[in-house]
């Protein structure tokens, strides 16, 4: 086995996708997946939207992961925003309420449930769209301001 082929594949995976635009699109396309309101979809979108797209799928998924607890406490906010705009009633999301559902049966846990999640998908959109097409300008000038003043620095230490 070839260790050297393997480190040289790994630091290739490492180091793809860092210029300013892509590394602002990885995070915010990382951001904006990491909070949809599916759980155990995460890592199969983010991983298949990464690759398609040639970004850093390692940094992508590290920071899906710190994201998780963001997205589990931005489900009931979704669900909400997505009652509202769909004019349904507030399902009680409590654990009697939770109890009760399971109780009925599996088919009216599944019927109560899978109207919920789709109106959380509208409400993950709503929201999470503009917020990361904000993210993404403010990442992108951030990068590229970085960028221009290691340039800056580089040059004047040319000139000395």
């Amino acid at each position: 086995m070839d260790f050297r082929k393997i480190q040289n594949q790994i630091k290739f995976y490492l180091r793809k996708g860092l210029n300013p635009k892509e590394l602002a699109l990885c995070l915010t396309l990382t951001v904006y997946i990491s909070v949809f309101p599916v759980l155990g979809t995460i890592t199969v979108l983010l991983t298949l939207v990464i690759l398609k797209l040639n970004l850093n799928l390692p940094l992508a998924l590290s920071v899906s992961y710190l994201l998780t607890p963001l997205q589990l406490l931005s489900i009931i906010p979704f669900v909400r925003v997505g009652e509202f705009v769909h004019g349904a009633e507030k399902y009680p999301l409590t654990i009697e309420q939770l109890q009760a559902s399971i109780a009925g049966g599996f088919t009216e846990m599944i019927a109560v449930f899978s109207s919920r999640i789709m109106m959380a998908i509208s409400g993950w959109a709503l929201i999470a769209t503009p917020i990361c097409l904000i993210l993404y300008i403010v990442l992108y000038q951030t990068a590229r301001w970085r960028q221009l003043s290691k340039i800056k620095e580089e040059v004047e230490s040319y000139k000395d």
